[in-house]
């Protein structure tokens, strides 16, 4: 039997979805998150993800783009707030679940 645990995320720094530009035809929460979390990389790198749903550039990011821009912008815009919950949600855990394999 394996034993599930709950996992409780709190998103605490993403601004309210009623702060997206409600007046545009496409809104729904999922725009508004894709586009408040990708929106500094796709100005900075002057490219979107080939599977965004309403892309902020006309360019698609290269891979090249992808790697040496876009990464690196949302990783230093949001990720830091995600890597420390992560990192507390580890440090949380017992034992890491490898032990008695060999």
């Amino acid at each position: 039997m394996i034993q599930l645990t709950a996992t409780r995320f709190e998103f605490k720094h993403y601004p309210p979805h009623f702060l997206c530009r409600e007046e545009e035809e496409s809104y729904s929460r999922v725009w508004c998150f894709e586009k408040c979390f990708l929106e500094e990389a796709e100005k900075k790198c002057n490219c979107s993800l080939a599977a965004a749903s309403q892309p902020g550039s006309p360019n698609i990011c290269t891979p090249r783009q992808f790697f040496n821009c876009f990464y690196i912008v949302l990783q230093f815009t949001n990720a830091s707030y995600v890597d420390d919950n992560v990192a507390v949600r580890r440090r949380g855990r017992r034992g890491g679940g490898r032990e008695g394999r060999g």
